[in-house]
């Protein structure tokens, strides 16, 4: 398509509305966020020749296989039965590093809607906050139980907690290159503030993403720096959680829960609204389903229907309404793509891991998704797929721009 028809000046609104919208979307309306990615997939049809050009390789063709997979394993396996499964859902993951990678033409696009994101989850930390805050007592005690405070996002606390970690390794990121006082002052009052927050909602995936990500962080400072900042850094990454636990209510309440939920499964005494003991018992069925079928998995369309059978037999206790896929991505491809599925998945991760060796801030994004698979299902849900997708976007189009600028034996941050 002819970039020529459309002059740059309008594409740039089209780029920035496409962006307002998905991030509106995300916290409040899933149709808006729809209309924000038919605009991003516009744009990116309108530069795809120049967006290819500057993204294709094997991280981008490896993630067409994740993403395309599911859909022809069914067509394969069960004809029109794969339109039973939401696996046009993962199309939309290839729109984003397009997309993102259109927008270098713009200066400063990226930074800006870097920024936009920073302020939209600080805002949603502030929205939690005050209703935290405003009914203290009783959303403390309720975390006893299982339950968190109140997020936007639909209310699905481990997206948010996800996308609210992402962030701040944004936030970081454009500390090391921001000039302006003013706002590096603010970026880091905005990772202090995101880190403590985290810490008051205690969604387990965001905590395990955070300090994931502090890891990654260290060992790469510790390369560009030396040992000396291990000696700093270290003891602090593990004294915070201990005053958390201390100090936030919520924290405590959180983590006396999951003791207490795992003692129970352990102990196979199942009781309702113990959250781990349901996801523990999601990855039996999904193992279960790889004995099944290894070769050729049980299929994505069929995944949830064999499941439900599973727990019917082997946990009569259990009611419908916990009968989950397998509370793991990797287990979900393995189980119904069999080995096809997991070899992919596994490419994917280790063709990403070497091609992003160098970048940093790109790795401490990646790392604790890779981790994250092991027992969150990202990819099978739209709130998901576009935290995935749309920072995944962002982190490879400032690779790109970064590369540019950099030789080849150093080491990129971003």
């Amino acid at each position: 398509m002819s970039t020529q028809r459309f002059p740059e000046k309008y594409t740039l609104y089209l780029a920035y509305t496409a962006v307002i919208l998905l991030l509106t979307g995300f916290l409040f309306n899933r149709v808006v966020n729809n209309v924000g990615l038919l605009l991003a997939g516009i744009h990116a049809v309108i530069y795809l020749k120049d967006s290819w050009k500057m993204i294709k390789g094997w991280p981008i063709y490896i993630l067409l296989g994740v993403i395309l997979f599911p859909t022809i394993h069914d067509l394969i396996f069960e004809g029109a039965g794969f339109l039973r499964a939401q696996n046009t859902l993962k199309w939309s993951l290839i729109v984003y590093p397009i997309f993102f990678v259109g927008t270098l033409r713009y200066p400063h696009f990226l930074k800006n809607i870097s920024y936009l994101s920073i302020i939209y989850l600080c805002f949603a930390s502030l929205y939690s906050l005050v209703g935290y805050f405003q009914n203290f007592t009783a959303v403390t005690e309720a975390y006893g139980m299982a339950k968190v405070m109140k997020v936007l996002s639909y209310s699905d606390h481990i997206r948010m907690s996800w996308a609210t970690v992402v962030t701040m390794v944004l936030a970081l990121f454009f500390v090391s290159n921001e000039k302006n006082k003013w706002i590096k002052t603010a970026l880091w009052l905005v990772i202090i503030f995101q880190f403590v927050y985290i810490h008051i909602l205690s969604a387990k995936t965001g905590l395990v993403t955070l300090y994931a990500t502090l890891l990654v962080l260290l060992l790469g400072i510790i390369f560009q720096r030396g040992r000396k900042w291990a000696l700093i850094i270290i003891p602090a990454i593990f004294l915070f959680p201990v005053l958390a636990y201390h100090f936030i209510p919520s924290f405590y309440n959180r983590v006396e829960y999951t003791k207490h939920d795992f003692n129970q499964y352990r102990k196979n005494n199942f009781q309702f609204g113990l959250s781990d003991a349901v996801r523990f018992y999601s990855l039996e069925g999904g193992l279960q389903m790889v004995k099944e079928s290894p070769v050729t998995g049980v299929g994505f369309a069929r995944l949830q229907q064999k499941m439900n059978g599973w727990y019917k037999t082997d946990k009569p206790f259990m009611t419908s309404d916990n009968y989950f896929l397998p509370s793991s991505q990797w287990l979900i491809y393995c189980a119904a793509g069999g080995i096809t599925g997991g070899l992919i998945i596994f490419t994917f991760v280790i063709i990403f891991l070497y091609h992003y060796r160098k970048g940093l801030m790109l790795l401490a994004f990646f790392l604790p998704v890779v981790l994250s698979f092991c027992y969150e299902t990202h990819l099978e849900t739209q709130t998901g797929i576009f935290v995935f997708g749309f920072f995944l976007g962002i982190f490879m189009a400032l690779h790109v721009e970064k590369t540019k600028s950099l030789s080849q034996n150093e080491l990129i941050i971003s």
